[in-house]
């Protein structure tokens, strides 16, 4: 689900050379000196974050922060730090700003973020401050997290667990079965993040925890098969599995679960499916 969306506001030196400069009191040339790489020197923002605890209602806004970079000598820099703003662990870059204000007296350069939002998101970026120096190369980079604290929302409600009683162990080839539940949000279904299910067996081993999709398999999954799911957004959220004839009977012991956009878990729904020859 999209959350967002921009507004664009090697030298060898023989021995007698060495002596024939050790012996000189002049050089006619001097000798080079070593660029800067270190010409970023701090970068803040105006707020630290931001929050919609306090909002009346869940919708859509522009939020807008300044931020700031210390460089240590301008003339350091070819052109303006840039700062990229980037959603934490997804590596996708929501907006880049070049910071064009000058500050002589504090060295700091300014510029604005502005974007849209929805009050009822929490979100984590990464802020990652750039630079060209006068030669031409890349200056070294700062980093810094912004958070944006969403509205407390209602949970997430999983109403009714969808699996087979039983599923019978093929004796040969194998057999695909679902596993899904109907999922809700009383503020919307695109506050709904993650649906998944937890599956264990009768010894109360962790079979593991497997994400279900409400995409009508458009969704191609790490196994390079799709989802399983049958219709998109109809709130039921599934996934397709498979046993074969090396399948032991079992019980396995499904629960499962929703996340919010607020990172808010909802009720845990628990269900049983027997594993039959």
């Amino acid at each position: 689900m999209r959350i967002f969306k921009i507004i664009q506001p090697f030298l060898v030196i023989s021995l007698f050379s060495l002596i024939g400069l050790n012996s000189c009191d002049d050089l006619s040339q001097p000798s080079g000196i070593p660029e800067k790489t270190v010409t970023l020197l701090n970068l803040t923002t105006n707020p630290d974050t931001l929050s919609f605890r306090n909002a009346s209602a869940i919708k859509d806004t522009i939020v807008s922060f300044d931020v700031f970079v210390q460089v240590s000598d301008k003339t350091d820099l070819s052109s303006n730090p840039t700062v990229n703003m980037y959603e934490t662990g997804e590596f996708q870059l929501i907006q880049a700003v070049e910071l064009t204000n000058w500050n002589e007296s504090t060295k700091t350069y300014q510029g604005s973020f502005s974007f849209l939002v929805s009050t009822g998101v929490s979100l984590t970026t990464d802020l990652v401050a750039t630079a060209v120096t006068s030669s031409g190369n890349a200056s070294n980079f700062l980093r810094k997290k912004f958070m944006i604290t969403g509205l407390r929302l209602a949970k997430a409600i999983v109403e009714n667990p969808i699996n087979p009683d039983t599923v019978f162990i093929p004796l040969s080839g194998s057999v695909n079965f679902l596993l899904g539940a109907k999922v809700t949000h009383p503020d919307g279904q695109r506050f709904i993040n993650q649906v998944s299910v937890n599956l264990t067996d009768k010894n109360n081993q962790n079979l593991g925890d497997y994400i279900l999709y409400n995409d009508g398999s458009s969704i191609l999954l790490e196994n390079n098969l799709s989802s399983g799911d049958v219709s998109s957004a109809d709130s039921v959220f599934s996934r397709s599995f498979t046993i074969n004839s090396s399948n032991q009977p079992d019980v396995i012991t499904l629960k499962y679960k929703a996340l919010d956009t607020g990172n808010q878990v909802s009720n845990i729904l628990t269900s049983t499916m027997v594993i039959s020859q």
